[in-house]
Protein backbone atom coordinates (compact mmCIF):
# COMPACT_ATOMS: atom_id res chain seq x y z
CA UNK A 1 0.00 0.00 0.00
CA UNK A 2 2.85 2.38 0.87
CA UNK A 3 4.43 1.82 -2.56
CA UNK A 4 1.09 2.61 -4.24
CA UNK A 5 0.74 5.87 -2.30
CA UNK A 6 4.31 6.88 -3.13
CA UNK A 7 3.68 6.13 -6.82
CA UNK A 8 0.55 8.31 -6.81
CA UNK A 9 2.40 11.12 -4.99
CA UNK A 10 5.36 11.23 -7.36
CA UNK A 11 3.19 10.75 -10.45
CA UNK A 12 1.22 13.86 -9.43
CA UNK A 13 4.49 15.78 -9.00
CA UNK A 14 5.65 14.76 -12.47
CA UNK A 15 2.32 15.77 -14.01
CA UNK A 16 2.24 19.19 -12.35
CA UNK A 17 5.93 19.86 -12.97
CA UNK A 18 5.71 18.93 -16.64
CA UNK A 19 2.59 21.04 -17.03
CA UNK A 20 3.89 24.18 -15.35
CA UNK A 21 7.70 24.18 -15.58
CA UNK A 22 9.40 26.15 -18.33
CA UNK A 23 9.49 24.63 -21.79
CA UNK A 24 11.34 25.48 -24.98
CA UNK A 25 9.49 26.00 -28.25
CA UNK A 26 11.10 24.22 -31.17
CA UNK A 27 8.53 24.70 -33.92
CA UNK A 28 7.22 27.78 -35.70
CA UNK A 29 4.36 28.98 -33.53
CA UNK A 30 0.74 28.65 -34.58
CA UNK A 31 -0.23 30.34 -31.29
CA UNK A 32 0.37 29.48 -27.64
CA UNK A 33 -2.62 31.13 -26.02
CA UNK A 34 -2.91 30.04 -22.41
CA UNK A 35 -6.28 29.16 -20.92
CA UNK A 36 -7.32 31.71 -18.31
CA UNK A 37 -10.18 31.89 -15.86
CA UNK A 38 -13.45 33.72 -16.05
CA UNK A 39 -14.36 36.16 -13.27
CA UNK A 40 -16.13 33.52 -11.21
CA UNK A 41 -14.25 30.46 -12.41
CA UNK A 42 -11.08 30.01 -10.40
CA UNK A 43 -9.51 27.53 -8.03
CA UNK A 44 -8.52 28.46 -4.48
CA UNK A 45 -5.25 26.89 -3.42
CA UNK A 46 -5.61 24.38 -0.59
CA UNK A 47 -2.05 25.32 0.37
CA UNK A 48 -1.38 28.95 -0.66
CA UNK A 49 1.84 29.90 -2.41
CA UNK A 50 4.63 32.04 -1.02
CA UNK A 51 8.38 32.52 -1.57
CA UNK A 52 11.36 31.27 0.43
CA UNK A 53 15.04 32.20 0.38
CA UNK A 54 17.93 29.70 0.39
CA UNK A 55 17.73 29.51 4.17
CA UNK A 56 14.13 28.32 3.93
CA UNK A 57 12.76 31.53 5.42
CA UNK A 58 9.35 32.47 4.02
CA UNK A 59 10.34 35.97 2.88
CA UNK A 60 7.04 36.55 1.06
CA UNK A 61 4.03 35.12 2.95
CA UNK A 62 2.10 32.20 1.49
CA UNK A 63 -1.15 33.92 0.58
CA UNK A 64 -1.46 33.48 -3.18
CA UNK A 65 -3.67 31.02 -5.04
CA UNK A 66 -1.10 30.82 -7.83
CA UNK A 67 2.15 32.53 -8.76
CA UNK A 68 5.18 32.41 -11.06
CA UNK A 69 8.94 32.76 -10.73
CA UNK A 70 10.52 36.18 -10.34
CA UNK A 71 11.78 37.76 -13.56
CA UNK A 72 13.31 41.22 -13.75
CA UNK A 73 12.44 41.78 -10.09
CA UNK A 74 8.70 41.09 -10.44
CA UNK A 75 6.58 37.96 -10.04
CA UNK A 76 3.12 37.23 -11.41
CA UNK A 77 0.62 36.30 -8.68
CA UNK A 78 -3.06 35.40 -8.50
CA UNK A 79 -5.58 35.90 -5.72
CA UNK A 80 -8.94 34.35 -6.51
CA UNK A 81 -9.51 35.22 -10.20
CA UNK A 82 -7.28 38.31 -10.48
CA UNK A 83 -3.67 38.42 -11.68
CA UNK A 84 -1.07 41.11 -11.03
CA UNK A 85 2.55 41.53 -9.93
CA UNK A 86 4.54 41.77 -6.71
CA UNK A 87 8.07 43.04 -6.13
CA UNK A 88 10.89 41.40 -4.15
CA UNK A 89 9.56 42.82 -0.88
CA UNK A 90 6.21 41.11 -1.49
CA UNK A 91 4.43 44.43 -2.02
CA UNK A 92 1.89 44.76 -4.82
CA UNK A 93 3.81 46.40 -7.68
CA UNK A 94 1.04 46.22 -10.29
CA UNK A 95 -2.56 45.79 -9.06
CA UNK A 96 -4.27 42.43 -9.43
CA UNK A 97 -6.78 43.50 -12.05
CA UNK A 98 -6.05 41.20 -15.00
CA UNK A 99 -7.63 38.04 -16.30
CA UNK A 100 -4.17 36.79 -17.25
CA UNK A 101 -0.59 37.96 -16.80
CA UNK A 102 2.85 36.73 -17.87
CA UNK A 103 6.41 37.28 -16.68
CA UNK A 104 8.51 40.29 -17.70
CA UNK A 105 10.81 40.02 -20.71
CA UNK A 106 12.97 42.89 -21.95
CA UNK A 107 11.24 45.33 -19.60
CA UNK A 108 7.67 44.58 -20.66
CA UNK A 109 5.04 42.03 -19.64
CA UNK A 110 1.98 40.89 -21.51
CA UNK A 111 -1.42 41.03 -19.85
CA UNK A 112 -4.93 39.88 -20.69
CA UNK A 113 -7.93 42.05 -19.86
CA UNK A 114 -11.43 40.86 -19.08
CA UNK A 115 -12.58 41.75 -22.59
CA UNK A 116 -10.08 39.15 -23.83
CA UNK A 117 -7.60 41.60 -25.34
CA UNK A 118 -3.86 41.53 -24.80
CA UNK A 119 -1.26 44.26 -24.45
CA UNK A 120 1.89 45.10 -22.48
CA UNK A 121 2.66 46.88 -19.21
CA UNK A 122 5.98 48.29 -18.01
CA UNK A 123 7.47 47.90 -14.53
CA UNK A 124 5.33 50.76 -13.25
CA UNK A 125 2.16 49.07 -14.45
CA UNK A 126 1.57 51.56 -17.27
CA UNK A 127 -0.09 50.02 -20.32
CA UNK A 128 2.59 51.14 -22.74
CA UNK A 129 1.12 48.98 -25.50
CA UNK A 130 -2.70 49.08 -25.35
CA UNK A 131 -4.64 45.86 -24.85
CA UNK A 132 -6.11 45.69 -28.35
CA UNK A 133 -4.58 42.45 -29.66
CA UNK A 134 -6.10 38.99 -29.91
CA UNK A 135 -2.81 37.47 -28.83
CA UNK A 136 0.73 38.67 -28.18
CA UNK A 137 3.93 36.94 -27.16
CA UNK A 138 6.99 37.96 -25.16
CA UNK A 139 9.58 40.37 -26.53
CA UNK A 140 12.81 38.96 -27.93
CA UNK A 141 15.48 41.21 -29.42
CA UNK A 142 13.07 44.16 -29.39
CA UNK A 143 10.28 42.40 -31.27
CA UNK A 144 7.13 40.64 -30.09
CA UNK A 145 4.92 38.40 -32.17
CA UNK A 146 1.22 39.19 -32.36
CA UNK A 147 -1.71 37.33 -33.89
CA UNK A 148 -4.47 38.91 -35.92
CA UNK A 149 -7.03 36.32 -36.96
CA UNK A 150 -4.97 33.38 -38.14
CA UNK A 151 -1.96 35.46 -39.23
CA UNK A 152 1.15 36.56 -37.34
CA UNK A 153 3.28 39.71 -37.37
CA UNK A 154 5.69 41.59 -35.10
CA UNK A 155 5.47 44.66 -32.84
CA UNK A 156 8.21 46.98 -31.63
CA UNK A 157 8.31 48.30 -28.06
CA UNK A 158 6.26 51.33 -29.04
CA UNK A 159 3.44 49.01 -30.09
CA UNK A 160 3.92 49.68 -33.80
CA UNK A 161 3.21 46.83 -36.21
CA UNK A 162 6.66 46.97 -37.77
CA UNK A 163 6.07 43.69 -39.59
CA UNK A 164 2.48 43.17 -40.69
CA UNK A 165 0.39 40.11 -39.86
CA UNK A 166 1.01 38.21 -43.09
CA UNK A 167 2.56 34.96 -41.86
CA UNK A 168 0.83 31.65 -41.17
CA UNK A 169 3.37 30.89 -38.45
CA UNK A 170 6.29 32.66 -36.82
CA UNK A 171 8.97 32.10 -34.20
CA UNK A 172 10.40 34.75 -31.93
CA UNK A 173 13.57 36.57 -33.00
CA UNK A 174 16.91 34.90 -32.40
CA UNK A 175 20.25 36.53 -33.29
CA UNK A 176 18.35 39.24 -35.18
CA UNK A 177 16.24 36.92 -37.36
CA UNK A 178 12.89 35.12 -37.16
CA UNK A 179 11.79 32.02 -39.00
CA UNK A 180 8.33 32.34 -40.55
CA UNK A 181 5.98 30.29 -42.67
CA UNK A 182 3.67 31.12 -45.54
CA UNK A 183 1.51 28.20 -46.45
CA UNK A 184 3.70 25.12 -46.21
CA UNK A 185 6.90 27.02 -47.11
CA UNK A 186 9.38 28.45 -44.61
CA UNK A 187 11.74 31.40 -44.73
CA UNK A 188 13.48 33.98 -42.51
CA UNK A 189 12.96 37.72 -42.00
CA UNK A 190 15.11 40.38 -40.36
CA UNK A 191 13.87 42.90 -37.77
CA UNK A 192 12.48 45.18 -40.51
CA UNK A 193 10.48 42.38 -42.11
CA UNK A 194 12.73 41.91 -45.14
CA UNK A 195 13.20 38.33 -46.26
CA UNK A 196 16.80 37.22 -45.87
CA UNK A 197 15.72 33.72 -46.81
CA UNK A 198 12.73 33.52 -49.13
CA UNK A 199 9.91 31.17 -48.06
CA UNK A 200 10.87 28.31 -50.37
CA UNK A 201 12.07 25.69 -47.88
CA UNK A 202 10.35 22.65 -46.40
CA UNK A 203 11.51 23.91 -42.99
CA UNK A 204 13.90 26.54 -41.63
CA UNK A 205 14.86 26.71 -37.96
CA UNK A 206 16.05 29.54 -35.73
CA UNK A 207 19.43 31.17 -36.28
CA UNK A 208 22.06 29.65 -34.00
CA UNK A 209 25.73 30.63 -34.08
CA UNK A 210 25.04 32.49 -37.35
CA UNK A 211 23.62 29.48 -39.20
CA UNK A 212 20.13 28.30 -40.11
CA UNK A 213 19.37 24.61 -40.06
CA UNK A 214 16.99 23.74 -42.90
CA UNK A 215 15.24 20.74 -44.40
CA UNK A 216 14.64 20.10 -48.07
CA UNK A 217 13.37 16.89 -49.67
CA UNK A 218 13.81 14.99 -46.42
CA UNK A 219 17.47 15.94 -45.88
CA UNK A 220 19.11 18.55 -43.64
CA UNK A 221 21.77 21.17 -44.24
CA UNK A 222 22.77 24.66 -43.08
CA UNK A 223 22.42 28.14 -44.60
CA UNK A 224 24.27 31.34 -43.73
CA UNK A 225 22.59 34.73 -43.27
CA UNK A 226 23.13 35.57 -46.94
CA UNK A 227 21.08 32.59 -48.02
CA UNK A 228 24.09 30.64 -49.20
CA UNK A 229 24.26 26.91 -48.56
CA UNK A 230 27.08 26.72 -46.01
CA UNK A 231 26.81 22.96 -45.44
CA UNK A 232 25.24 20.72 -48.08
CA UNK A 233 21.86 19.06 -47.64
CA UNK A 234 23.11 15.53 -47.03
CA UNK A 235 22.15 14.64 -43.47
CA UNK A 236 19.26 12.44 -42.38
CA UNK A 237 18.96 14.27 -39.05
CA UNK A 238 20.50 17.48 -37.73
CA UNK A 239 20.43 19.73 -34.69
CA UNK A 240 21.33 23.41 -34.39
CA UNK A 241 24.91 24.63 -33.99
CA UNK A 242 26.03 24.94 -30.36
CA UNK A 243 29.50 26.16 -29.46
CA UNK A 244 30.43 25.99 -33.16
CA UNK A 245 29.43 22.31 -33.49
CA UNK A 246 26.28 20.59 -34.72
CA UNK A 247 24.94 17.10 -34.17
CA UNK A 248 24.13 15.38 -37.47
CA UNK A 249 23.24 11.86 -38.53
CA UNK A 250 24.05 9.75 -41.56
CA UNK A 251 21.61 6.88 -41.56
CA UNK A 252 21.13 5.97 -37.91
CA UNK A 253 24.59 7.04 -36.68
CA UNK A 254 25.26 10.43 -35.06
CA UNK A 255 28.37 12.58 -34.88
CA UNK A 256 29.54 16.22 -34.67
CA UNK A 257 30.52 18.56 -37.51
CA UNK A 258 32.07 22.03 -37.42
CA UNK A 259 30.89 25.11 -39.36
CA UNK A 260 32.87 23.94 -42.43
CA UNK A 261 30.98 20.65 -42.44
CA UNK A 262 34.07 18.72 -41.31
CA UNK A 263 33.67 15.80 -38.95
CA UNK A 264 34.94 16.53 -35.44
CA UNK A 265 33.36 13.37 -34.04
CA UNK A 266 32.69 10.69 -36.64
CA UNK A 267 29.14 9.38 -36.95
CA UNK A 268 29.24 6.43 -34.57
CA UNK A 269 26.62 6.95 -31.84
CA UNK A 270 22.99 5.79 -31.71
CA UNK A 271 21.88 9.27 -30.59
CA UNK A 272 23.43 12.57 -29.52
CA UNK A 273 22.07 15.69 -27.82
CA UNK A 274 23.68 18.92 -26.68
CA UNK A 275 23.66 19.17 -22.89
CA UNK A 276 25.08 22.68 -22.49
CA UNK A 277 28.53 23.69 -21.17
CA UNK A 278 30.28 22.10 -24.20
CA UNK A 279 29.03 18.63 -23.33
CA UNK A 280 27.00 16.19 -25.44
CA UNK A 281 25.14 13.05 -24.47
CA UNK A 282 25.89 9.95 -26.53
CA UNK A 283 23.83 6.77 -26.69
CA UNK A 284 25.02 3.20 -27.09
CA UNK A 285 22.95 0.07 -26.52
CA UNK A 286 20.20 2.22 -25.02
CA UNK A 287 22.44 3.82 -22.38
CA UNK A 288 23.70 7.42 -22.21
CA UNK A 289 27.17 8.80 -21.63
CA UNK A 290 28.97 12.16 -22.02
CA UNK A 291 31.59 13.49 -24.44
CA UNK A 292 33.27 16.89 -24.75
CA UNK A 293 33.78 19.04 -27.86
CA UNK A 294 36.81 16.98 -28.96
CA UNK A 295 34.86 13.74 -28.73
CA UNK A 296 36.66 12.60 -25.59
CA UNK A 297 34.52 10.15 -23.64
CA UNK A 298 34.08 11.61 -20.17
CA UNK A 299 31.48 9.08 -19.05
CA UNK A 300 30.87 5.71 -20.69
CA UNK A 301 27.21 5.15 -21.62
CA UNK A 302 25.60 3.95 -18.39
CA UNK A 303 22.61 6.20 -17.60
CA UNK A 304 18.99 5.61 -18.60
CA UNK A 305 18.10 9.34 -18.82
CA UNK A 306 20.37 12.40 -18.82
CA UNK A 307 19.21 16.02 -18.72
CA UNK A 308 20.95 19.30 -19.55
CA UNK A 309 23.76 20.76 -17.48
CA UNK A 310 23.01 23.85 -15.44
CA UNK A 311 25.54 25.51 -13.17
CA UNK A 312 27.92 22.61 -13.78
CA UNK A 313 25.63 19.68 -12.92
CA UNK A 314 23.10 17.52 -14.77
CA UNK A 315 20.35 15.24 -13.41
CA UNK A 316 20.56 11.62 -14.52
CA UNK A 317 18.46 8.52 -13.96
CA UNK A 318 19.84 5.06 -13.32
CA UNK A 319 17.91 2.00 -12.19
CA UNK A 320 14.77 4.07 -11.64
CA UNK A 321 16.28 6.71 -9.35
CA UNK A 322 17.89 10.09 -9.96
CA UNK A 323 21.22 11.68 -9.11
CA UNK A 324 23.58 14.38 -10.41
CA UNK A 325 26.71 14.20 -12.54
CA UNK A 326 29.51 16.78 -12.84
CA UNK A 327 30.97 18.20 -16.06
CA UNK A 328 33.93 15.83 -15.84
CA UNK A 329 31.62 12.81 -15.76
CA UNK A 330 32.02 12.04 -12.06
CA UNK A 331 28.97 11.73 -9.85
CA UNK A 332 27.97 14.49 -7.46
CA UNK A 333 25.39 12.12 -5.95
CA UNK A 334 24.45 8.52 -6.41
CA UNK A 335 20.97 7.81 -7.81
CA UNK A 336 18.95 8.18 -4.60
CA UNK A 337 16.08 10.54 -5.52
CA UNK A 338 12.70 9.53 -6.98
CA UNK A 339 12.86 12.79 -9.04
CA UNK A 340 15.42 15.55 -9.64
CA UNK A 341 15.51 18.91 -11.42
CA UNK A 342 18.33 21.14 -12.69
CA UNK A 343 20.37 23.51 -10.54
CA UNK A 344 19.38 27.17 -10.31
CA UNK A 345 20.92 29.74 -7.97
CA UNK A 346 23.29 26.96 -6.76
CA UNK A 347 20.30 24.97 -5.51
CA UNK A 348 18.41 21.99 -6.94
CA UNK A 349 14.92 20.76 -6.22
CA UNK A 350 14.61 17.03 -5.52
CA UNK A 351 11.87 14.62 -4.56
CA UNK A 352 12.77 12.44 -1.60
CA UNK A 353 10.74 9.60 -0.16
CA UNK A 354 9.52 12.10 2.45
CA UNK A 355 8.56 14.85 -0.04
CA UNK A 356 10.09 17.77 -1.95
CA UNK A 357 13.39 19.18 -0.70
CA UNK A 358 16.40 21.20 -1.92
CA UNK A 359 20.09 20.30 -2.13
CA UNK A 360 23.21 22.43 -2.67
CA UNK A 361 26.20 21.94 -4.98
CA UNK A 362 27.80 19.51 -2.54
CA UNK A 363 24.77 17.23 -2.94
CA UNK A 364 23.68 17.83 0.66
CA UNK A 365 20.10 18.55 1.64
CA UNK A 366 19.81 22.17 2.77
CA UNK A 367 16.02 22.52 2.99
CA UNK A 368 14.00 19.55 4.28
CA UNK A 369 10.78 18.26 2.71
CA UNK A 370 7.93 20.37 4.08
CA UNK A 371 6.14 21.55 0.94
CA UNK A 372 3.02 20.41 -0.87
CA UNK A 373 4.68 21.78 -4.02
CA UNK A 374 7.89 23.67 -4.69
CA UNK A 375 9.66 25.17 -7.70
CA UNK A 376 13.20 26.08 -8.70
CA UNK A 377 15.01 29.10 -7.31
CA UNK A 378 14.94 32.21 -9.49
CA UNK A 379 16.43 35.54 -8.50
CA UNK A 380 17.37 34.03 -5.12
CA UNK A 381 13.86 32.95 -4.08
CA UNK A 382 11.67 29.93 -4.82
CA UNK A 383 7.89 29.67 -4.88
CA UNK A 384 6.50 27.03 -2.57
CA UNK A 385 3.30 25.70 -1.03
CA UNK A 386 4.21 25.01 2.60
CA UNK A 387 2.38 22.22 4.42
CA UNK A 388 2.24 24.47 7.49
Amino acid sequence: MKRVLLFIFFSSIVFVACRQDKTLATEVSKGDFQATMEENDYSRAEYPWGYINRSGVLVIPNRYDDCRDFAEGKAVVRMESKWGYIDRSGSIAIPLVYKGAWSFSEGLARVLTYDNKMGFVNHHGDRVIPAVFEEVFDFHHGRARFRKGDKFGFLDKAGREVIGAIFDGANHFSEGYASVSMGDRYGVVDSTGLFVLEPVYDRVYDCRNGYFRFRQAGKYGFLDANGNVAIEVVYDKAQDFEEGLAVVAIGNKYGLIDTRGKWVVEAQWEQMLYLGSERWSVAQSGKLGIIDASGKLLLAPSFDILYHFSEGYAPYMSLGLWGYVRLDGTRLTEPVFPLAWGFSDLTARVATFQGLAYIDTTGQEILPPRYADARDFSEKVARVQPWY
